[in-house]
Protein backbone atom coordinates (compact mmCIF):
# COMPACT_ATOMS: atom_id res chain seq x y z
CA UNK A 1 0.00 0.00 0.00
CA UNK A 2 2.97 2.51 0.83
CA UNK A 3 4.56 1.89 -2.78
CA UNK A 4 1.36 2.39 -4.08
CA UNK A 5 0.86 5.48 -2.23
CA UNK A 6 4.07 6.56 -3.27
CA UNK A 7 3.47 6.13 -6.83
CA UNK A 8 0.70 7.97 -6.91
CA UNK A 9 2.47 11.11 -4.81
CA UNK A 10 5.38 10.87 -7.52
CA UNK A 11 2.67 11.09 -10.13
CA UNK A 12 0.81 14.14 -8.55
CA UNK A 13 4.43 15.89 -8.59
CA UNK A 14 5.24 15.03 -12.37
CA UNK A 15 1.83 16.30 -13.72
CA UNK A 16 2.13 19.61 -10.98
CA UNK A 17 5.80 20.35 -12.37
CA UNK A 18 4.23 19.83 -15.91
CA UNK A 19 1.42 22.61 -14.75
CA UNK A 20 3.56 24.67 -13.29
CA UNK A 21 6.33 24.80 -16.38
CA UNK A 22 3.14 25.46 -18.80
CA UNK A 23 1.35 28.27 -16.75
CA UNK A 24 3.65 29.86 -14.79
CA UNK A 25 6.83 29.33 -17.36
CA UNK A 26 8.84 28.14 -14.00
CA UNK A 27 9.84 25.03 -12.37
CA UNK A 28 8.74 23.31 -9.00
CA UNK A 29 11.01 24.16 -6.08
CA UNK A 30 10.13 21.48 -3.88
CA UNK A 31 7.51 20.77 -1.11
CA UNK A 32 6.17 22.23 2.29
CA UNK A 33 4.11 21.84 4.69
CA UNK A 34 1.83 24.58 6.30
CA UNK A 35 -0.77 24.07 9.22
CA UNK A 36 -4.14 24.96 9.59
CA UNK A 37 -5.87 25.26 12.72
CA UNK A 38 -7.22 21.73 12.30
CA UNK A 39 -4.90 19.89 10.13
CA UNK A 40 -1.45 20.30 8.24
CA UNK A 41 -1.32 20.48 3.75
CA UNK A 42 1.30 20.06 1.71
CA UNK A 43 1.87 22.51 -1.20
CA UNK A 44 4.33 22.35 -4.08
CA UNK A 45 6.40 25.60 -4.24
CA UNK A 46 7.32 27.84 -7.14
CA UNK A 47 9.36 31.14 -6.75
CA UNK A 48 8.31 33.64 -9.29
CA UNK A 49 7.36 37.35 -9.70
CA UNK A 50 3.95 36.59 -11.43
CA UNK A 51 0.78 37.35 -10.24
CA UNK A 52 -0.41 34.42 -8.44
CA UNK A 53 -0.36 33.58 -4.93
CA UNK A 54 -1.29 30.09 -4.97
CA UNK A 55 -3.18 27.77 -7.30
CA UNK A 56 -5.24 24.53 -6.97
CA UNK A 57 -4.77 22.55 -10.13
CA UNK A 58 -6.20 19.35 -11.91
CA UNK A 59 -4.23 16.82 -10.36
CA UNK A 60 -4.92 17.47 -6.71
CA UNK A 61 -2.82 19.74 -5.81
CA UNK A 62 -1.60 22.63 -4.95
CA UNK A 63 1.38 25.40 -5.85
CA UNK A 64 2.00 28.08 -3.86
CA UNK A 65 4.45 31.17 -5.03
CA UNK A 66 7.35 31.68 -2.21
CA UNK A 67 7.81 34.87 -4.30
CA UNK A 68 4.99 36.20 -2.72
CA UNK A 69 4.11 34.05 0.17
CA UNK A 70 6.50 34.41 2.90
CA UNK A 71 6.45 37.58 3.80
CA UNK A 72 2.55 36.54 4.86
CA UNK A 73 1.45 36.55 8.28
CA UNK A 74 0.55 32.70 9.56
CA UNK A 75 -3.32 34.44 9.21
CA UNK A 76 -3.38 35.34 5.93
CA UNK A 77 -0.89 32.02 4.59
CA UNK A 78 -3.89 29.99 6.02
CA UNK A 79 -6.88 31.97 4.66
CA UNK A 80 -5.29 31.64 1.26
CA UNK A 81 -4.31 27.46 1.77
CA UNK A 82 -7.91 27.47 2.62
CA UNK A 83 -9.52 28.93 -0.14
CA UNK A 84 -7.37 27.21 -2.45
CA UNK A 85 -8.03 23.65 -0.19
CA UNK A 86 -11.63 24.84 -1.04
CA UNK A 87 -11.35 24.85 -4.78
CA UNK A 88 -8.87 21.61 -4.95
CA UNK A 89 -12.18 19.61 -3.46
CA UNK A 90 -14.27 21.17 -6.24
CA UNK A 91 -11.95 20.38 -9.08
CA UNK A 92 -13.49 17.82 -10.83
CA UNK A 93 -17.17 19.30 -11.22
CA UNK A 94 -16.24 23.26 -11.29
CA UNK A 95 -12.72 22.89 -13.18
CA UNK A 96 -14.96 20.85 -15.37
CA UNK A 97 -17.56 23.34 -15.90
CA UNK A 98 -15.37 26.27 -16.46
CA UNK A 99 -12.70 24.59 -18.76
CA UNK A 100 -16.01 23.20 -20.83
CA UNK A 101 -16.99 26.50 -20.91
CA UNK A 102 -13.33 28.02 -21.91
CA UNK A 103 -13.31 24.76 -24.84
CA UNK A 104 -16.77 26.53 -26.07
CA UNK A 105 -15.49 29.76 -26.37
CA UNK A 106 -12.26 29.04 -28.19
CA UNK A 107 -14.28 27.05 -30.66
CA UNK A 108 -16.87 29.52 -31.18
CA UNK A 109 -14.11 31.90 -31.96
CA UNK A 110 -12.41 29.72 -34.29
CA UNK A 111 -15.62 29.05 -36.13
CA UNK A 112 -16.83 32.75 -36.38
CA UNK A 113 -13.20 34.27 -37.21
CA UNK A 114 -13.13 31.48 -40.22
CA UNK A 115 -16.64 33.16 -41.28
CA UNK A 116 -15.04 36.97 -41.11
CA UNK A 117 -12.28 35.62 -43.11
CA UNK A 118 -14.00 33.97 -45.54
CA UNK A 119 -16.87 36.69 -45.88
CA UNK A 120 -14.61 39.65 -45.19
CA UNK A 121 -16.41 42.63 -42.94
CA UNK A 122 -17.47 43.96 -46.09
CA UNK A 123 -19.73 40.36 -46.02
CA UNK A 124 -21.14 40.53 -42.93
CA UNK A 125 -24.04 41.85 -42.66
CA UNK A 126 -25.52 43.89 -39.43
CA UNK A 127 -27.35 40.54 -38.71
CA UNK A 128 -24.02 38.51 -38.86
CA UNK A 129 -22.41 40.83 -37.08
CA UNK A 130 -25.05 40.55 -34.22
CA UNK A 131 -24.87 37.19 -33.89
CA UNK A 132 -21.42 36.38 -34.29
CA UNK A 133 -21.08 39.02 -31.07
CA UNK A 134 -24.04 37.36 -29.58
CA UNK A 135 -22.15 33.94 -29.94
CA UNK A 136 -19.29 34.74 -28.42
CA UNK A 137 -20.51 37.63 -25.79
CA UNK A 138 -22.40 34.13 -24.25
CA UNK A 139 -19.80 31.71 -23.27
CA UNK A 140 -17.92 34.14 -22.49
CA UNK A 141 -20.31 35.81 -20.12
CA UNK A 142 -20.72 32.46 -18.58
CA UNK A 143 -17.33 31.08 -18.25
CA UNK A 144 -16.82 34.92 -15.92
CA UNK A 145 -20.18 33.72 -13.89
CA UNK A 146 -19.26 30.12 -13.45
CA UNK A 147 -15.30 31.39 -11.95
CA UNK A 148 -16.66 34.06 -10.29
CA UNK A 149 -19.62 31.73 -8.61
CA UNK A 150 -16.48 29.20 -7.94
CA UNK A 151 -14.27 31.75 -6.14
CA UNK A 152 -17.42 32.90 -4.06
CA UNK A 153 -17.91 29.64 -2.71
CA UNK A 154 -14.07 29.21 -2.05
CA UNK A 155 -14.36 32.33 0.41
CA UNK A 156 -17.32 30.86 2.14
CA UNK A 157 -15.98 27.76 3.14
CA UNK A 158 -12.94 29.46 4.58
CA UNK A 159 -14.90 32.37 6.30
CA UNK A 160 -16.40 29.18 7.98
CA UNK A 161 -13.48 27.15 8.86
CA UNK A 162 -11.36 29.79 9.39
CA UNK A 163 -13.87 32.61 11.69
CA UNK A 164 -14.81 36.23 10.49
CA UNK A 165 -12.21 37.87 12.68
CA UNK A 166 -9.46 35.59 10.69
CA UNK A 167 -10.83 35.79 7.55
CA UNK A 168 -10.96 39.68 7.35
CA UNK A 169 -7.44 39.90 8.59
CA UNK A 170 -6.05 37.73 6.03
CA UNK A 171 -7.91 38.99 2.97
CA UNK A 172 -6.85 42.78 3.95
CA UNK A 173 -3.63 41.25 4.06
CA UNK A 174 -3.52 39.56 0.77
CA UNK A 175 -5.46 42.61 -0.97
CA UNK A 176 -2.31 44.21 -1.04
CA UNK A 177 0.00 41.82 -2.76
CA UNK A 178 0.01 40.12 -6.64
CA UNK A 179 -0.76 42.06 -9.24
CA UNK A 180 -1.34 45.88 -8.47
CA UNK A 181 -1.46 46.55 -12.17
CA UNK A 182 -4.73 48.48 -13.66
CA UNK A 183 -5.25 45.27 -15.46
CA UNK A 184 -4.73 42.73 -12.40
CA UNK A 185 -7.20 45.37 -9.98
CA UNK A 186 -9.82 44.72 -12.71
CA UNK A 187 -9.35 42.01 -12.55
CA UNK A 188 -10.14 41.14 -8.76
CA UNK A 189 -13.16 43.60 -9.08
CA UNK A 190 -14.41 41.22 -12.44
CA UNK A 191 -13.88 37.79 -10.77
CA UNK A 192 -13.73 37.99 -7.38
CA UNK A 193 -15.90 38.89 -3.90
CA UNK A 194 -15.10 41.31 -1.55
CA UNK A 195 -14.80 39.78 1.91
CA UNK A 196 -17.11 42.06 3.44
CA UNK A 197 -19.97 40.83 0.92
CA UNK A 198 -19.07 36.99 1.94
CA UNK A 199 -19.35 37.93 5.44
CA UNK A 200 -22.70 39.38 4.66
CA UNK A 201 -23.83 36.24 2.42
CA UNK A 202 -22.62 33.83 5.63
CA UNK A 203 -24.68 36.42 8.01
CA UNK A 204 -27.89 36.39 5.67
CA UNK A 205 -27.44 31.89 5.34
CA UNK A 206 -27.04 31.41 8.81
CA UNK A 207 -29.94 34.16 10.42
Amino acid sequence: MNLVLRGIEQIKYVLTWVFVLFTKRTTLKGQKEITLPHKTIRVYTFDKDSPGLAQATPFGTIIWNLHWTEGLSVQAQQLLLTHEESHKNRNIIWKGIIYALLIILLIVTYQKGQLILETGFGGLSAAMLIDTIGSLTMPFVAFLIAIRVEEIIADYQSLQKLGEEHFIEGYRELLGQGDSTITGRIVRKILYNHPKQTVKLHDMLNS
